[in-house]
C-alpha cells in the first residue's frame, strides 16, 4: 500500500521475534529492503522528519474506511511483491521440495498444530483441532481421494504421529515427514522469544521449509484457528496457482470455500458426532466419515405415495511495525 508513494517505506522489526541477530528480522530470510527499507532510528533522523507509523490494526482500518475493501485484497498483493526469499535460504527449500517431488501422488498436506494452542483454545473457548480432526475432514470433504503421500507437518511429535497412523488408516497413503521439530511437546511462543538468535534463526528457517511443503501439496488440510491457515492459502492460491477448492478448514468452523458450498448444497455433509474432537474415532473395520455419508445418499430411496407440492496532504515516510505474534502460526507450527 506504501510502495511508490513519495517518501521511504521502513520495516519495524524491534518487536519481530524471527530474527538471526539483535539487528535482523524480515529481511535475513526475505529480500526486497531496497524498497522495504529495515528500520532505524538512525535511518529515521537522515530523513528529515518524523515518519508517520503503522500496525497492522491501523492498516486494516485505513482499508476497510477509507478505501473501503477486504484487508484480504491488500494481502494478496504483498505476498506477490514481498514474499521473496534470500538465496541461502531458498536453497535449503529446494532441497526439501525436490524430495517432495519425488513422492507418490496426489500430496495431501497436513498441519497438525499442538504446543501451546491449545492454551490459546481454552482462553478463547473454542475447540481444539485434533490429529484425528483433520484426516476425518479430508476423508469426508474427498471421499474418492486415497493413497498417495500425506504430508506431516507439525510441532508436537505425538500429534504428528497420532496423524500419520490415521491417515495411514483411513486414506491409505504414505507418510512424508519434515525434520522434527526440535522440542517434542511442541512449539512455545513464549519459550521462542527467550531463545537465542541461533535456535530463532534455525527455528524460522524450518518454519519457512514447512510452510513451503504444505503451499506446493496437490491438497491441504489445517485449521483455520492457526493463523499458519491463512498464510498458506495466501502461498497456494497466489504464487502457486492451486485451486481454492483444493484446501479444507479442519477446525469445527469449517470455514473454507469448499466446506460452504457443501454446506449449502449437502446441509449434512458435516453432520458428524463429537468426542474429545470434531470427530469421533470409528472402530476398527469401519469407513471414514465422509464414505459413510456418500454411500448413504447413494442408497436407493424408500417409494413413498406421490404428494401434491404445495404452491489530501503531502504523505510523510511510513514506518510499518511488525507487532509480537501470539503463536507459530507465524511461527514453529
Amino acid at each position: 500500500m506504501f510502495l511508490g508513494r513519495n517518501g521511504t517505506t521502513f520495516l519495524d522489526n524491534t518487536n519481530f521475534n524471527y530474527k538471526c541477530s539483535e539487528e535482523g528480522g524480515w529481511h535475513d530470510f526475505f529480500s526486497g529492503e531496497e524498497e522495504l527499507v529495515p528500520w532505524s532510528e538512525t535511518k529515521e533522523r537522515a530523513t528529515g522528519e518524523t515518519c508517520a507509523r503503522y500496525n497492522l490494526q491501523k492498516i486494516d482500518e485505513l482499508m476497510y474506511n477509507t478505501v473501503q475493501t477486504k484487508p484480504d485484497l491488500l494481502d494478496f498483493i504483498g505476498v506477490k511483491k514481498a514474499w521473496k526469499y534470500r538465496p541461502w535460504v531458498q536453497e535449503f527449500i529446494d532441497q526439501q521440495l525436490e524430495k517432495l517431488a519425488q513422492q507418490k501422488q496426489p500430496t495431501v498436506g497436513f498441519h497438525i498444530r499442538g504446543g501451546d494452542k491449545i492454551f490459546e483454545d481454552k482462553a478463547l473457548k473454542r475447540a481444539t483441532t485434533t490429529p484425528l480432526d483433520t484426516v476425518q475432514t479430508f476423508a469426508q470433504t474427498f471421499p474418492s481421494i486415497r493413497g498417495g503421500t500425506c504430508v506431516m507437518i507439525g510441532d508436537e511429535h505425538a500429534k504428528v504421529t497420532e496423524a500419520a497412523k490415521a491417515a495411514e488408516r483411513h486414506l491409505k497413503c504414505k507418510s512424508f515427514r519434515s525434520s522434527p521439530f526440535w522440542r517434542k511437546e511442541g512449539f512455545s511462543q513464549d519459550m521462542h522469544n527467550k531463545e537465542g538468535f541461533d535456535v530463532k534463526c534455525a527455528g524460522t528457517v524450518k518454519m519457512l521449509i514447512d510452510m513451503e511443503l504444505l503451499a506446493h501439496s496437490n491438497y491441504l488440510v489445517a485449521s483455520d484457528h492457526s493463523k499458519w491457515s491463512r498464510i498458506l492459502q495466501y502461498l497456494r492460491y497466489v504464487l502457486y496457482e492451486h485451486d481454492r477448492s483444493s484446501f479444507v478448514d479442519a477446525s469445527a468452523d469449517h470455514n473454507d470455500l469448499y466446506s460452504a458450498i457443501r454446506k449449502f448444497i449437502r446441509p449434512d455433509a458435516f453432520d458428524v458426532h463429537h468426542e474429545h474432537g470434531h470427530h469421533k474415532e470409528q472402530k476398527k473395520g469401519d469407513v471414514p466419515a465422509g464414505d459413510t455419508v456418500v454411500r448413504k445418499k447413494a442408497a436407493p430411496a424408500k417409494k413413498k405415495p406421490m404428494k401434491t407440492p404445495a404452491p489530501t496532504k503531502p504523505a510523510k515516510p511510513a514506518v510499518v511495525e511488525e507487532e509480537e505474534e501470539y503463536d507459530y502460526d507465524q511461527d514453529e507450527e
